[in-house]
């Protein structure tokens, strides 16, 4: 159980350094549709690490109350 917690955090930091990197991508590209594309990415990334905070948050809860 340790172990998803664990696999969970990190799937957290890496979604959100894909997001940091999707957005020096919308600094660096001048085109209007490719800006609009890298901002929904990158919102949908922030969406992704919210929800995966969230789980490991809830689980932490649990096994708290558990113990």
């Amino acid at each position: 159980m340790r172990m998803m917690g664990g696999e969970r955090r990190d799937r957290s930091a890496e979604l959100g350094d894909l997001a940091r990197s999707v957005r020096e991508l919308i600094t660096s590209d001048s085109q209007p549709e490719a800006r609009a594309a890298y901002e929904a990415a990158a919102s949908d990334l922030d969406r992704r690490q919210a929800r995966a905070e969230q789980d490991e948050h809830d689980r932490s809860e649990r096994r708290f109350k558990e113990a």
